[in-house]
């Protein structure tokens, strides 16, 4: 009997001491990791306006404000000029930052709303 009640206790000591304490990250740390996904953007909501080339296969991501400017509005007309890159969406789908690959020569306007970059595309 008494070793039964040992053998208890042990379980119940070890169980005890198995606790584990998931970190979750804080206010602070997911707003410093947004502003570093932000800055190191190629295409930031600054750019407005502006000219990027870049040649093919080259990848470039693009950050702006989700709630004014939704991924799911964003275009590059005509089609095909880049293509969307899935694993350089590091803010889940549907969130910037974005990331986009030169698939073809050409040219093509990147735009949501009223933000707009004109893309250049070259061998």
């Amino acid at each position: 009997m008494n070793r039964k009640i040992f053998l208890l206790l042990i379980v119940i000591v070890i169980s005890a001491c198995q606790t584990t304490t998931r970190i979750q990250p804080t206010p602070d740390n997911e707003a410093t990791i947004t502003a570093e996904m932000k800055n190191d953007a190629q295409i930031k909501l600054s750019d407005n306006g502006k000219l990027y080339s870049y040649h093919l296969t080259d990848r470039f991501s693009v950050f702006l404000d989700d709630t004014k400017y939704p991924v799911k509005d964003l275009t590059c007309t005509p089609d095909g000029v880049i293509g969307y890159v899935s694993n350089g969406s590091l803010g889940g789908p549907g969130h910037y930052p974005i990331m986009f690959e030169a698939v073809t020569e050409g040219t093509c306007r990147l735009e949501d709303h009223d933000f707009h970059v004109d893309i250049i595309i070259k061998p």
